[in-house]
């Protein structure tokens, strides 16, 4: 199904921008991801990637800019609103309980209004094993954080994300510390989030891992729009070929074109 014939996006962003003193992190950032599509957001260390993501999700907010979902804007929201609209992250980086496990850890974000009744309801333990296995935690679901091995502490906050079926995931910096096995069993989560019909943005430096799973990239420098296209497209432009290789780019070089990532399908 081409994007054209997917409809309205699920995820818009237009103009973002945000700025933390002086300095511009993000400066009017657009784009849109559309059900059952694939967006990499990439760029080198502070280029503003990882803001955006935390834009979206209301953990910043932003100085200006629109972002919605499924039509319905949500700049000013609180960060457990928008995961209530239909919005799940995945950090980079877990911070668990460690004196619960697994299976504890996804049941209470699958309620995080009701610890009291945690024990109580038969369905949410039913969704919270399915969720497990679904990330394939099914043989280390009693374990403790402790004793897991780094990618299955991102299997993990994988769990966590989607535990309210979220229309639209970020994922930020989704290979980080990950071997090949591990990246490509990660890889294989993702696939089934597209063909699940979310919409998904992953957050990276390093456009080539991200190569076989985006449809599109979109790549920033400095806060702002360098690039977008195919992973392909991308890395044969010149301007993300010199921020990639350590040179630097000037603000007409960067300059977004009239038909960029906000407009396009």
């Amino acid at each position: 199904m081409s994007v054209d014939e997917q409809g309205a996006p699920l995820l818009s962003v237009r103009g973002l921008t945000k700025r933390f003193g002086g300095l511009v992190a993000v400066k009017d950032i657009g784009f849109d991801i559309r059900a059952g599509e694939i967006l990499g957001l990439i760029g080198p260390n502070g280029s503003g990637k990882s803001t955006v993501m935390k834009l979206i999700m209301g953990i910043e907010r932003p100085n200006a800019g629109s972002v919605k979902v499924d039509g319905v804007e949500i700049v000013g929201w609180l960060p457990y609103r928008i995961a209530r609209s239909g919005v799940g992250i995945v950090f980079q980086y877990s911070r668990p309980l460690h004196w619960q496990t697994v299976l504890e850890h996804i049941k209470l974000a699958l309620l995080p209004d009701s610890l009291f009744k945690l024990a109580a309801d038969p369905h949410v333990n039913t969704r919270t094993r399915d969720i497990a296995e679904r990330v394939g935690f099914a043989k280390v679901m009693h374990r403790h954080p402790a004793t897991l091995p780094f990618a299955d502490l991102r299997r993990m906050e994988m769990a966590k994300a989607i535990t309210r079926d979220p229309r639209v995931v970020l994922v930020d910096e989704p290979f980080a510390g990950l071997t090949a096995a591990e990246s490509e069993a990660f890889s294989e989560l993702i696939r089934g989030f597209r063909a699940e019909g979310r919409a998904v943005l992953l957050v990276d430096r390093n456009v080539k891992s991200l190569a076989a799973l985006a449809d599109r990239v979109l790549t920033m420098y400095l806060g702002e729009y360098v690039a977008d296209g195919t992973a392909e497209d991308v890395m044969r432009n010149e301007t993300v070929r010199r921020v990639y290789l350590g040179g630097k780019i000037s603000r007409r070089a960067n300059a977004r074109p009239k038909a960029s990532a906000t407009s396009r399908s």
